[in-house]
């Protein structure tokens, strides 16, 4: 069944502060691993799902922001102003470039987001989760009620005060939020609308309870420093220099690239530290690489390819017949870093 709702994963590639201290024009990825949406399908109203759970201003917190103009689009790439839509300390979207984010719009008959699944768009399942939730709470927030008004006391005699009325009907309950998954907390439920005080006279009826609100989504807990890279065996049978691209083995152990040998030509990730033959050692598969460009002389933005040596990273692609030209990333603060985005282009003939 095909997603009837856009969404798409957002990559931050920058972002420039306006006269407003809640907007930003920012410039952005859109990749949508279901091949459905593009770049072309964003619009005014999208709400921005940002994985800010390391922020050192908000910590724990996914930020949501609103497009409110879109500035120009083609199929990868977008520039929208963007407006930041939570209630606590606004945080700049310059401080996440390379971060996963989601973007997507509501179900415009049920107020619910399809999703598609966090692997399937490469983001940690939380925020696809926190998305799902905030959906629903701002669908059910629409349902609280407001309590009739009391029925007005009869005037008291003349010369005699009359008897203080009884107060009016008491206004319903409104519907409780939902709870938070675990994890991330959850947002305070909104209070139901008060009753109007009843006019002097009788009392009014007393009001019925509110309905018990729906228990929200759990979600998975998230470890930051563990979300992009894995531990892997090397059993190459010579030591993995750092910072050398690897793939992985059917043992998943792993060893050196190779776009000479079909089998050793796929991309797994970046080794972050020279790993010995025999060795376990950590390799990253996904967001950014510290120092991986270091002294390269990249700029911002600088395509980097699978190189035509075994473990090279480069910006030139490879010209040989019959290899495959991979796009690793692209190169990102002032061109020592390295942004995983992994994507097979075309294989030469």
């Amino acid at each position: 069944m095909s997603l009837g709702v856009f969404s798409a994963k957002f990559t931050i590639t920058n972002s420039t502060g306006t006269g407003d201290p809640s907007q930003f024009i920012v410039d952005a990825d859109i990749y949508d691993g279901a091949g459905i949406y593009t770049g072309l399908d964003v619009a005014v109203n999208d709400i921005i799902f940002l994985d800010t759970t390391g922020s050192g201003v908000n910590p724990g917190n996914v930020s949501r922001y609103k497009v409110l103009t879109v500035n120009s689009q083609n199929v990868f790439n977008v520039q929208v102003l963007i407006q930041y839509i939570d209630t606590s300390d606004i945080e700049d979207p310059i401080n996440y470039v390379g971060y996963p984010a989601l973007i997507c719009r509501s179900s415009p008959s049920k107020g619910f987001a399809w999703l598609a699944a966090n692997d399937l768009q490469g983001l940690p399942s939380y925020l696809i989760d926190y998305a799902r939730n905030s959906d629903i709470f701002s669908y059910i927030d629409n349902l609280s009620v407001t309590g009739p008004q009391g029925i007005q006391g009869a005037t008291g005699l003349l010369g005699t005060q009359g008897e203080t009325g009884l107060n009016g009907i008491q206004g319903l309950t409104g519907i409780e939020g939902l709870q938070g998954f675990t994890g991330l907390e959850g947002p305070q439920g909104i209070t139901g609308i008060q009753g109007s005080d009843g006019v002097t006279g009788l009392q009014g009826i007393q009001g019925n309870t509110g309905t018990q609100g729906i228990q929200g989504i759990t979600g998975s807990a998230a470890n930051a420093d563990f979300i992009y890279k894995i531990k892997k065996y090397n059993n190459s049978g010579s030591t993995i220099l750092q910072y050398s691209s690897v793939y992985e083995l059917i043992d998943s152990s792993i060893g050196l690239c190779d776009l000479s040998d079909l089998n050793k030509e796929k991309f797994f990730g970046i080794a972050l530290s020279n790993i010995p033959n025999g060795v376990e050692d950590y390799i990253q598969f996904s967001s950014i690489v510290p120092d991986a460009l270091n002294g390269s002389g990249y700029i911002n933005g600088t395509i980097i390819y699978m190189g035509s040596a075994a473990g090279e990273i480069s910006s030139v692609a490879p010209t040989t017949s019959g290899y495959l030209i991979q796009k690793i990333g692209k190169a990102t603060n002032n061109g020592n870093d390295l942004l995983i985005e992994y994507k097979e282009i075309i294989r030469l003939n």
